[in-house]
């Protein structure tokens, strides 16, 4: 699985999300 660059910017938000099944919404965080 690859990790969309968003994701690299708030890698906290990478992990919360991940464990809510919620991965999309870490972009928000950017």
């Amino acid at each position: 699985m690859q990790i969309p660059p968003e994701y690299i910017y708030c890698p906290w938000c990478f992990v919360i999300k991940k464990m809510v099944n919620q991965l999309d919404s870490c972009i928000i965080c950017k």
